[in-house]
């Protein structure tokens, strides 16, 4: 489902690879898929940030390494992501260029 989305919504260039749920991975918050994508872009995880809108997304984050960037306008509250270890917040999707410029690697 998740490339089917991505595929219509947006250039499928911009990405790596397009993972969604499935048993090739444990599920979130194990960090096995996001390793994974870090290794197949040849980048440390801690050069790396993970955009969420969850708990668990800010979780697999810290336990992959990467930088926990939280997304407000999604699934959970501003105060669960926080509390889960977000080290930033954005409220738009534009505010995501800004923010990761800020970043410094883990």
């Amino acid at each position: 489902m998740a490339k089917k989305i991505v595929t219509s919504l947006l250039d499928k260039d911009y990405f790596t690879e397009i993972l969604g749920g499935s048993e090739r991975f444990p599920h979130k918050p194990k960090p096995d898929s996001a390793l994974y994508l870090a290794d197949k872009m040849g980048l440390p995880p801690n050069e790396i940030i993970f955009i969420g809108d969850s708990d668990i997304d800010m979780i697999t984050a810290a336990n992959a390494g990467m930088y926990p960037l939280g997304a407000a306008w999604g699934y959970r509250t501003e105060s669960v992501i926080i509390n889960a270890g977000a080290k930033k917040i954005v409220r738009t999707p534009g505010e995501i260029t800004g923010a990761a410029l800020g970043c410094a690697p883990l």
